[in-house]
Protein backbone atom coordinates (compact mmCIF):
# COMPACT_ATOMS: atom_id res chain seq x y z
CA UNK A 1 0.00 0.00 0.00
CA UNK A 2 2.80 2.42 0.82
CA UNK A 3 4.42 1.83 -2.56
CA UNK A 4 1.20 2.59 -4.42
CA UNK A 5 0.67 5.75 -2.32
CA UNK A 6 4.16 7.05 -3.14
CA UNK A 7 3.64 6.50 -6.85
CA UNK A 8 0.31 8.33 -6.86
CA UNK A 9 1.82 11.36 -5.10
CA UNK A 10 4.72 11.83 -7.59
CA UNK A 11 4.98 12.93 -11.25
CA UNK A 12 5.70 10.48 -13.98
CA UNK A 13 8.31 11.21 -16.66
CA UNK A 14 5.57 11.57 -19.27
CA UNK A 15 3.74 14.18 -17.20
CA UNK A 16 6.95 16.18 -16.75
CA UNK A 17 7.69 16.04 -20.50
CA UNK A 18 4.13 17.10 -21.36
CA UNK A 19 4.39 20.03 -18.93
CA UNK A 20 7.70 21.13 -20.49
CA UNK A 21 6.21 20.91 -23.99
CA UNK A 22 3.16 22.94 -22.98
CA UNK A 23 5.33 25.59 -21.30
CA UNK A 24 7.64 25.74 -24.34
CA UNK A 25 4.63 26.17 -26.65
CA UNK A 26 3.28 28.99 -24.50
CA UNK A 27 6.67 30.76 -24.44
CA UNK A 28 7.12 30.48 -28.22
CA UNK A 29 3.55 31.75 -28.73
CA UNK A 30 4.25 34.75 -26.52
CA UNK A 31 7.51 35.45 -28.33
CA UNK A 32 5.73 35.21 -31.68
CA UNK A 33 2.99 37.59 -30.55
CA UNK A 34 5.60 40.02 -29.19
CA UNK A 35 7.60 39.87 -32.45
CA UNK A 36 4.47 40.50 -34.54
CA UNK A 37 3.51 43.41 -32.28
CA UNK A 38 6.95 44.99 -32.70
CA UNK A 39 6.84 44.50 -36.49
CA UNK A 40 3.33 45.98 -36.73
CA UNK A 41 4.38 48.93 -34.57
CA UNK A 42 7.40 49.62 -36.80
CA UNK A 43 5.23 49.34 -39.91
CA UNK A 44 2.62 51.73 -38.54
CA UNK A 45 5.30 54.20 -37.47
CA UNK A 46 6.94 54.09 -40.93
CA UNK A 47 3.56 54.48 -42.68
CA UNK A 48 2.66 57.40 -40.41
CA UNK A 49 5.89 59.20 -41.32
CA UNK A 50 5.33 58.44 -45.00
CA UNK A 51 1.81 59.88 -44.96
CA UNK A 52 2.97 62.95 -43.04
CA UNK A 53 5.83 63.72 -45.46
CA UNK A 54 3.70 63.07 -48.54
CA UNK A 55 0.90 65.30 -47.26
CA UNK A 56 3.42 68.11 -46.70
CA UNK A 57 4.69 67.78 -50.29
CA UNK A 58 1.17 67.85 -51.78
CA UNK A 59 0.04 70.77 -49.61
CA UNK A 60 3.15 72.83 -50.36
CA UNK A 61 2.92 72.23 -54.10
CA UNK A 62 -0.81 72.89 -54.08
CA UNK A 63 -0.43 76.17 -52.19
CA UNK A 64 1.88 77.67 -54.81
CA UNK A 65 0.33 76.06 -57.89
CA UNK A 66 -3.14 77.40 -57.16
CA UNK A 67 -1.65 80.92 -57.19
CA UNK A 68 0.48 80.40 -60.31
CA UNK A 69 0.43 83.24 -62.83
CA UNK A 70 1.41 83.63 -66.47
CA UNK A 71 1.35 86.32 -69.15
CA UNK A 72 2.46 87.09 -72.69
CA UNK A 73 4.60 90.15 -72.00
CA UNK A 74 8.09 90.68 -73.35
CA UNK A 75 11.46 90.58 -71.66
CA UNK A 76 11.81 90.32 -67.91
CA UNK A 77 8.12 91.09 -67.40
CA UNK A 78 7.21 87.72 -68.94
CA UNK A 79 5.75 85.25 -66.42
CA UNK A 80 6.59 81.76 -67.63
CA UNK A 81 5.57 78.32 -66.45
CA UNK A 82 8.09 75.55 -67.11
CA UNK A 83 8.26 71.94 -66.15
CA UNK A 84 9.59 68.50 -66.97
CA UNK A 85 9.07 65.00 -65.67
CA UNK A 86 10.91 65.59 -62.38
CA UNK A 87 10.95 69.36 -62.00
CA UNK A 88 8.75 72.44 -62.22
CA UNK A 89 9.20 76.23 -61.91
CA UNK A 90 6.76 79.11 -62.19
CA UNK A 91 5.67 82.49 -60.83
CA UNK A 92 3.24 82.47 -57.90
CA UNK A 93 1.45 85.11 -55.86
CA UNK A 94 1.98 85.10 -52.12
CA UNK A 95 1.08 87.24 -49.14
CA UNK A 96 4.01 85.96 -47.09
CA UNK A 97 6.61 88.11 -48.80
CA UNK A 98 7.30 91.58 -47.35
CA UNK A 99 8.97 93.09 -50.44
CA UNK A 100 6.82 91.66 -53.21
CA UNK A 101 3.62 89.73 -53.78
CA UNK A 102 5.39 87.52 -56.32
CA UNK A 103 7.72 84.55 -55.92
CA UNK A 104 9.75 82.48 -58.33
CA UNK A 105 8.93 78.94 -57.23
CA UNK A 106 10.73 75.74 -58.15
CA UNK A 107 10.58 72.08 -57.19
CA UNK A 108 12.84 69.27 -58.38
CA UNK A 109 13.69 65.65 -57.60
CA UNK A 110 17.25 64.36 -57.25
CA UNK A 111 19.13 61.83 -55.10
CA UNK A 112 15.95 60.57 -53.42
CA UNK A 113 15.04 64.08 -52.30
CA UNK A 114 12.48 66.67 -53.32
CA UNK A 115 13.88 70.18 -53.06
CA UNK A 116 12.09 73.52 -53.18
CA UNK A 117 13.37 76.90 -54.29
CA UNK A 118 11.69 80.21 -53.39
CA UNK A 119 13.02 83.50 -54.74
CA UNK A 120 11.43 86.90 -54.26
CA UNK A 121 10.73 88.94 -57.36
CA UNK A 122 12.53 92.26 -56.98
CA UNK A 123 10.79 95.64 -57.03
CA UNK A 124 11.80 96.15 -60.66
CA UNK A 125 9.53 93.25 -61.58
CA UNK A 126 12.13 90.90 -63.05
CA UNK A 127 10.16 87.67 -63.54
CA UNK A 128 12.82 85.86 -65.56
CA UNK A 129 13.22 82.26 -64.36
CA UNK A 130 16.92 81.62 -63.97
CA UNK A 131 18.57 78.32 -64.77
CA UNK A 132 18.79 75.93 -61.84
CA UNK A 133 17.08 76.33 -58.49
CA UNK A 134 18.78 79.07 -56.43
CA UNK A 135 18.84 78.50 -52.68
CA UNK A 136 16.95 75.21 -52.88
CA UNK A 137 16.03 73.57 -49.57
CA UNK A 138 14.99 69.99 -48.83
CA UNK A 139 11.22 69.54 -48.79
CA UNK A 140 11.15 65.74 -48.45
CA UNK A 141 13.65 62.89 -48.17
CA UNK A 142 13.46 59.12 -48.71
CA UNK A 143 11.67 59.46 -52.05
CA UNK A 144 12.04 56.65 -54.59
CA UNK A 145 10.19 58.40 -57.40
CA UNK A 146 8.60 61.77 -58.10
CA UNK A 147 6.87 62.48 -61.40
CA UNK A 148 4.93 65.43 -62.76
CA UNK A 149 2.61 65.57 -65.77
CA UNK A 150 0.63 68.52 -67.13
CA UNK A 151 -2.96 68.64 -68.39
CA UNK A 152 -3.29 70.52 -71.69
CA UNK A 153 -7.08 70.32 -71.83
CA UNK A 154 -7.17 66.87 -73.43
CA UNK A 155 -4.26 64.81 -72.15
CA UNK A 156 -1.54 64.77 -69.54
CA UNK A 157 1.85 65.53 -71.09
CA UNK A 158 5.35 65.12 -69.70
CA UNK A 159 6.57 68.70 -70.16
CA UNK A 160 5.47 72.35 -70.29
CA UNK A 161 7.16 75.56 -71.41
CA UNK A 162 5.16 78.75 -72.00
CA UNK A 163 8.31 80.49 -73.24
CA UNK A 164 8.10 78.43 -76.45
CA UNK A 165 4.35 78.95 -76.93
CA UNK A 166 2.98 81.45 -79.42
CA UNK A 167 -0.14 81.85 -77.26
CA UNK A 168 1.05 80.84 -73.81
CA UNK A 169 -1.33 79.36 -71.26
CA UNK A 170 -1.00 77.49 -67.99
CA UNK A 171 -1.87 73.81 -67.67
CA UNK A 172 -5.30 73.36 -66.11
CA UNK A 173 -4.02 70.73 -63.70
CA UNK A 174 -0.81 69.06 -62.66
CA UNK A 175 -0.68 65.38 -61.75
CA UNK A 176 1.84 64.43 -59.09
CA UNK A 177 3.03 60.86 -58.51
CA UNK A 178 5.25 60.20 -55.53
CA UNK A 179 6.72 57.01 -54.03
CA UNK A 180 8.14 57.64 -50.54
CA UNK A 181 9.71 54.97 -48.32
CA UNK A 182 10.46 54.54 -44.61
CA UNK A 183 13.82 55.33 -43.10
CA UNK A 184 14.41 51.79 -41.74
CA UNK A 185 13.78 48.33 -43.11
CA UNK A 186 11.11 46.12 -41.54
CA UNK A 187 11.81 42.39 -41.92
CA UNK A 188 14.53 43.24 -44.40
CA UNK A 189 12.27 45.35 -46.63
CA UNK A 190 11.63 49.06 -46.96
CA UNK A 191 8.05 50.20 -46.41
CA UNK A 192 6.98 51.97 -49.62
CA UNK A 193 3.74 53.61 -50.70
CA UNK A 194 2.65 55.15 -53.99
CA UNK A 195 0.50 58.28 -54.02
CA UNK A 196 -1.07 60.30 -56.81
CA UNK A 197 -2.84 63.63 -56.62
CA UNK A 198 -4.17 66.11 -59.17
CA UNK A 199 -3.57 69.76 -58.26
CA UNK A 200 -5.30 72.81 -59.71
CA UNK A 201 -3.11 75.39 -61.42
CA UNK A 202 -4.00 79.09 -61.25
CA UNK A 203 -7.16 80.82 -60.12
CA UNK A 204 -10.63 79.53 -60.92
Amino acid sequence: MNTLSEKSNGFTLIEVLVSILVLTFILFSLLFIFKESVINFRKKTAEKDIYKNTTEVFETLGKYLKNAKGNNLKGNLRMNFKGGKNWIKFISITEESEESDFLKVGFYFRDNRIKMSLEKVDKKGNFHLRDGFPGAQILAENIENFEISYFDGKNYVSGWDTEKMKNPFLPSFVKIKIVPYGEEKVEGKLIKKEFERILKVGYE
